[in-house]
């Protein structure tokens, strides 16, 4: 790693998409989806589930989040029974989306506006752990491309909504949002913030190949995975993002020190994703990322 302030970065994974990281003495979560058939209509079965997710009570045993993120409107990654849990069960807990993601929040699970924080694509916003003012990171939004976001997200998320059978199937719109997060820029630092040293985190969410944010990272946390049904056509199509081409990616565009996939194990893929295969692509590059598959649920210091 580069070193700087935390000199580790913790992770844990919940499987598919939703993880955890400690930085900087703050703990953010990401795309939370732990709800099982039963927490939705039928149209949500095994398939839909997070095969990693913790138990509501692990978790919560495990966990003091201080902000929730969501970087964009599909179910498996904004889950609307599980922020309406987590946001119960942690008072002070802030969930941080695009306009849309907050507006469904406000609308959909009646979260104050107070608890609720917008991220400008492309912007940076300053974080501060709970009862602490000072010291917490920054975090860029970064757009990315993903299929149904944007104005065609939006149209069917308007679709779904007047459709109970269909509740939660796409909350809504908006970008995607991949995230970088860092130590606030020179002029905005203050007293808690540690010393004066760069680091940086990036959490792609479910951004193509080809639109990952530019590197170098000290860790990279990547959504990878095989075929898929096309949600158009519902015909077979990818791999969505495969084995050669993260390590591709990893080692030029990302220039990371760390590389960890996520989201492969989700059933919602058709073919699996061979972390040995891309162990192995890795090997092969000069300056590639070291390869981080971590156990679900279980807090791994990321270190050089």
């Amino acid at each position: 790693m580069t070193g700087g302030y935390p000199p580790a970065v913790e992770f844990a994974w919940h499987g598919g998409a939703s993880l955890s990281l400690r930085l900087a003495g703050l703990e953010v979560l990401v795309d939370p989806a732990f709800s099982r058939p039963g927490d939705y209509p039928a149209w949500f079965d095994e398939k839909c589930a997070n095969p990693g997710a913790p138990t509501f009570e692990d978790y919560r045993s495990r966990h003091q989040p201080s902000y929730l993120f969501i970087t964009h409107g599909h179910f498996d990654h904004f889950d609307l029974p599980t922020v309406a849990r987590l946001a119960a069960a942690f008072p002070e807990l802030r969930v941080a989306g695009s306009s849309e993601v907050t507006r469904t929040c406000r609308q959909v699970l009646g979260l104050a506006p107070a608890r609720l924080l917008h991220l400008t694509p492309g912007g940076w916003t300053r974080l501060s752990p709970a009862g602490r003012g000072a010291g917490g990171p920054c975090v860029r939004a970064v757009p990315g491309p993903h299929w149904f976001t944007g104005d065609e997200g939006e149209a069917v998320a308007a679709k779904l909504a007047g459709r109970p059978d269909r509740f939660g199937a796409m909350p809504c719109g908006g970008p995607m949002l991949g995230l970088v997060f860092e130590p606030a820029p020179a002029g905005e630092r203050e007293a808690g913030d540690g010393p004066d040293t760069a680091w940086r985190v990036y959490v792609s969410g479910d951004t193509e190949p080809g639109g990952l944010a530019p590197g170098p990272f000290d860790v990279a946390i990547v959504s990878c995975g095989g075929m898929l049904l096309d949600p158009a056509t519902r015909r077979p199509t990818g791999p969505y993002f495969d084995e050669d081409t993260l390590a591709a990616q990893a080692t030029e565009v990302l220039r990371a020190a760390v590389l960890i996939p996520v989201h492969y194990d989700h059933p919602v893929f058709l073919t699996p994703f061979d972390t040995a295969r891309l162990a192995a692509g890795l090997k092969a590059r000069p300056g590639a990322p070291r390869l981080l598959v971590p156990p679900y649920n279980t807090w791994v210091t990321v270190r050089e």
